[in-house]
């Protein structure tokens, strides 16, 4: 009789362990503590690529750029005072774009520091999403531009425009940063302005390497 009080309680309290395992692996808070971690788990940067879907609307940057210019014979720095954009995306996912780059340039030279090229350039813009298996971050692009600029201490108007062809790059799922080539050809609309760059048919070519990195919003 002994034996089987001993036996009875070893098989109720073996029971009652195996419930309370049962109980602690699939209790409603484990189960919801799971689906909350999984609610929370943050997406890599390829999941929120403009490739899942649009384009984010509104672009705003940072544009520091190397100019080469035909008649910069001088050495002389100039710094854009005002290095941002702005780009604004439309059409089918947004895959098309209108920025505006204003320069404000400050030349650093000798006893003649100041101002020198006042203007701004407009581009249009072609993204084209996905062309490369398994790696949707990066996306060629293409642009065509036009600048317009006057150089207050050489009195010289510039009108120049181009093609722009690059590549656009996620950085993180809002933030961005591009890389473009500027190839094209200045036009120095006046007599003083050709003089001055010894461009007697009022043409020189220009080449320049455009970087920025920006913000994505919508």
């Amino acid at each position: 009789m002994r034996y089987a009080i001993i036996i009875t309680l070893t098989l109720l309290l073996f029971n009652r362990k195996i419930a309370a395992d049962n109980l602690f692996f699939n209790s409603p808070f484990d189960v919801h503590k799971n689906r909350i971690t999984s609610q929370l788990d943050v997406p890599n940067v390829s999941d929120l690529s403009p490739h899942e879907g649009d384009f984010f609307k509104n672009y705003i940057g940072l544009i520091p750029s190397l100019l080469v210019e035909p008649y910069d014979t001088i050495n002389a720095l100039e710094v854009n005072t005002f290095p941002f954009l702005f780009a604004i995306r439309f059409g089918n996912q947004h895959h098309f774009s209108l920025q505006i780059r204003p320069i404000f340039n400050y030349r650093f030279y000798r006893s003649q520091s100041g101002y020198s090229q006042i203007g701004g350039t407009i581009v249009v813009n072609k993204f084209f999403p996905n062309p490369f298996e398994n790696i949707n971050w990066l996306n060629p692009q293409l642009g065509t531009f036009i600048t317009y600029t006057y150089n207050r201490l050489d009195n010289i108007q510039t009108l120049t425009i181009g093609l722009e062809p690059g590549a656009y790059m996620m950085v993180s799922p809002r933030w961005s940063m591009s890389v473009n080539l500027q190839p094209g050809i200045n036009y120095y609309p006046n007599q003083l302005s050709r003089d001055f760059v010894k461009a007697g048919s009022g043409f020189k070519g220009h080449f320049g390497i455009i970087f920025h990195l920006g913000y994505n919003f919508r």
